[in-house]
Order: C-alpha cells, then structure tokens, then sequence
C-alpha cells in the first residue's frame, strides 16, 4: 500500500523486526504463486535521518524482470528529485524466515547478503510521490543480473494489452470482476496490529467495485478488502504494495496481471484497496522495452 511497511530497522532496531501478509488470506502452502517474490530495499525515511528498509511484493515476468510498484523502487530526495533505492535485495522463496537470524544487524546484513540477490530498481521516470493523482505512475521494475529459478509452477506473469480491462466498465454483474491478489504483506491491523510474522506469500480473492472515479480515473482499479478471516477471501496490506492482481479471461482462460497493489485510503487496510491498472500506456510504455 503507499505506505511502505518499514521493517523496524533503523539499524538499532534489527532485533524487532516483524513483517506480516495479505490480510485474512490463505497461505501458498503448494508453492502454487511462485512467480510472485518478496523484497527488501532501503530508502531515506521520511523526516527522520538515516535510512530505513522496507519490503514489497513483486512478480517475476521474464527470468531477469520483476514488475512492482514506483514506491518500492524509488523516492523523491531533497530537492524532488526522482532517485532509485539506496540498495535491493530480491527472495525467490516461499517462506522468508526459513533462513532468517535477526540477533543483530551484521547477521542479519550477511543474511541479505548471502541469501538475497542483489538487484537493480528502475521507477517510472514521471513516479513523483502520487503528485499527479490519480495518475500516480506508480510502477518500477527490478532488473536481475542472472536469470531467477524458473517459476514451476506459475510460469512468468503475462500482461495485458492495451485496454484489455475496459469491458470492467461495462455491463456489471455480466463480467468476470474477481481478482486474485498474492503478496507477503501485513496480516491484520485491527482489532490488534501485527499479529502474524510468518513473512510468507499469501492469496486472497477480491472484487472490482470502481473503475471510474475521482481517485480511481482511468488508472486505477478500486478493490473490496474484505477481513475474510482465513477463508481465502481478503484484501492487500502494507508490504504487498507492488504485488499483483491477476484476473482470468473467461473466454480464453489465459491469466492476466490484472494491476499492480498502490495504495490504501485507511491507515488500518479495511474499506477497499486500489490496484494501478497494467492495460494503460503508463504502465505497458515503460515496461516492455525491458522484457525479451
């Protein structure tokens, strides 16, 4: 969501450190959503000093691209200028804590740095903090220097052409409006926050209820974020931001990354979630000159 879940690490805090998953989701127990990482990054924290990281979700779309959000891939420095992340560090696996040691902050720097590949972000060169909304220009890509382990299962995430989602608009109840949303976000914020710390790639269900509004306009996808409490049905959560919808063409039954996770309207991730959509220019101009 927009804002980046920080992972408690103002250095002097590494030992606190929690993360969270799509909320009241089910977790990828067979692995069924590999084509869909989880990363770390590091940015200057806003008005404090020093730097902070943050993680997101993103999805692996050829072996060397993951497509993500503008926010996880870069910010506006001092004199709002457009710069790339201080550093990324991309997880292919399933399960982040699996490896992890969080006694202090050179074990858990050898843990990025021996477990996680380094990776270059690239934002959308016109991302400049939602200035624009509802044209946010919120995508960015992560290029890998060697090919990622094949996604077995998932294959590599497909885009859409063009205005693909336009029929969204029309004839409601006689289309297909179900997205699927995957990523390694904040569990459940309310009525108790941070209550889950698996750090795992979870899977909710949700529907398109706007597709033309002030915030949505023409770039945007406004999505129920229900609290499903474990059923499968749920919503997106600060560290999935980047993360994907998937939507399946119900003639063809090929899946789409339907729109990249944005940004919330509440502090608490209920009421409804807002996707930005991949069929526009902002999204396909900017990133298939990267893909083979």
């Amino acid at each position: 969501m927009i804002k980046k879940l920080t992972l408690s690490l103002s250095l002097a805090m590494i030992s606190a450190v929690n993360v969270w998953a799509i909320p009241w989701g089910t977790p990828d127990q067979n692995n069924e959503r590999d084509n869909v990482v989880t990363f770390l990054f590091a940015q200057p924290v806003p008005d404090e000093p020093g730097i902070g990281y943050f993680s997101c979700t993103g999805t692996l779309i050829s072996p060397r691209v993951v497509l993500t959000a503008g926010h996880c891939t870069g910010f506006l420095d001092e004199n709002d200028q457009l710069q790339p992340n201080l550093g990324t560090w991309l997880f292919t696996g399933q399960s982040v804590y699996e490896s992890f040691d969080s006694s202090g902050f050179d074990k858990f720097a050898q843990w990025i740095f021996t477990t996680w590949e380094h990776v270059t972000a690239v934002p959308h060169p016109e991302y400049k903090e939602y200035a624009e909304f509802p044209r946010t220009y919120d995508v960015g890509v992560l290029l890998l220097d060697v090919d990622a382990p094949y996604p077995t299962s998932s294959g590599y995430g497909i885009l859409p052409e063009k205005g693909k989602f336009d029929s969204l608009d029309k004839r409601k109840g006689k289309q297909n409006r179900s997205f699927t949303v995957v990523g390694y976000g904040a569990q459940e914020l309310v009525p108790v926050p941070f209550v889950s710390d698996d750090w795992a790639r979870y899977i909710a269900e949700v529907t398109v209820t706007n597709t033309k509004s002030s915030i949505t306009g023409d770039y945007n996808f406004q999505l129920t974020n229900n609290p499903g409490r474990g059923n499968g049905v749920g919503g997106t959560c600060f560290g999935d931001s980047g993360g994907p919808s998937f939507w399946v063409d119900p003639e063809t039954r090929i899946e789409y990354i339907s729109g990249i996770t944005s940004f919330g309207i509440t502090q608490f991730c209920t009421g409804v979630g807002y996707n930005l959509r991949t069929d526009i220019d902002d999204v396909l101009d900017f990133v298939l000159p990267y893909l083979p």
